[in-house]
């Protein structure tokens, strides 16, 4: 069976799995302990001490974003105190188990525990990830919970055990009360059952729908904030993406963006592996 295949076959066989190496505990260990020293060294910017002031009066939304980051600045002072590191401390921890939870991914899709690895390893590499894990913003809580609803959703793929759709559901809630953005991850499952006889058998079952469903509970605190102040973080943020013009510009912009944001080094790998799945490649 050829990766591509693999990839979008679901199988309900369990795979061989073996612990990490020590190469990825060494690196994963030192970069965490790297970003936890950052973290307690730079002094907050502008956004964090603004971020700060909201996790002092903990609420279901506010003027700029859903309260993720909020609650996990006030988890981090409970634990560190008033402080940059306290202020940081689970962006940096979340960074890490993004990081486990994308080698899991790998494996669980079938890929070899070398490239799975190297996948996790990756993800530290990103322009974003690299310069951006030792601080904390709505995209670290985001980043994570949308990390963990495509390991829910392979998990579910592979297995074949309805029960994953729920934490896939429960995790994208969580990423939409993380930062709007995370909207998409619905329409993008969606798109993706499409895209496959497998996938449109998986709409006739409950799960894919119960799971939306518990993702809407996730999320309706904030939709109940909003709908008691105004709507205002929904118009703050929903107005930013309403269309002024068509320009041809943007097709060609938001690629490039891309590119250099994944890191033009990691782009040009990412691009050839998924070439050489779509010839029908190892997954080694």
């Amino acid at each position: 069976m050829t990766t591509f295949q693999l990839v979008a076959t679901p199988a309900s066989q369990s795979l061989d799995r073996r612990p990490l190496s020590l190469n990825i505990v060494l690196c994963l260990g030192v970069l965490t302990l790297a970003r936890l020293l950052a973290a307690a060294a730079i002094p907050l910017t502008e956004d964090e001490a603004y971020y700060r002031l909201w996790a002092q009066h903990l609420s279901f939304g506010y003027f700029d974003h859903p309260p993720m980051v909020a609650w996990w600045i006030a988890a981090g002072r409970t634990l560190m105190g008033d402080t940059a590191l306290g202020a940081r401390l689970v962006s940096v921890i979340a960074t890490t188990l993004a990081s486990l939870v994308i080698i899991d991914i790998g494996q669980t899709l079938g890929f070899s525990q070398r490239a799975s690895e190297r996948a996790g390893l990756w993800y530290n590499a990103m322009v974003l990830i690299g310069l951006g894990g030792a601080i904390v913003t709505p995209d670290a809580p985001a980043t994570l919970f949308w990390t963990v609803t495509v390991w829910a959703l392979a998990k579910a793929w592979r297995s074949g055990v309805g029960p994953w759709w729920i934490a896939a559901g429960a995790a994208a809630g969580l990423a939409a009360l993380s930062k709007y953005s995370a909207l998409f991850i619905g329409p993008g499952v969606l798109l993706w059952l499409l895209s496959s006889n497998a996938g449109r058998r998986q709409l006739l079952r409950p799960w894919p729908w119960l799971a939306l469903l518990i993702a809407g509970a996730v999320f309706s605190p904030n939709i109940v904030w909003n709908a008691n102040h105004h709507w205002l973080s929904f118009s703050k943020q929903f107005s930013r993406i309403a269309p002024s013009a068509f320009t041809p510009l943007h097709f060609l912009d938001f690629p490039a963006t891309q590119f250099l944001l994944l890191n033009p080094l990691i782009a040009v790998f990412a691009a050839l592996g998924i070439l050489d799945l779509r010839r029908g490649g190892s997954a080694h």
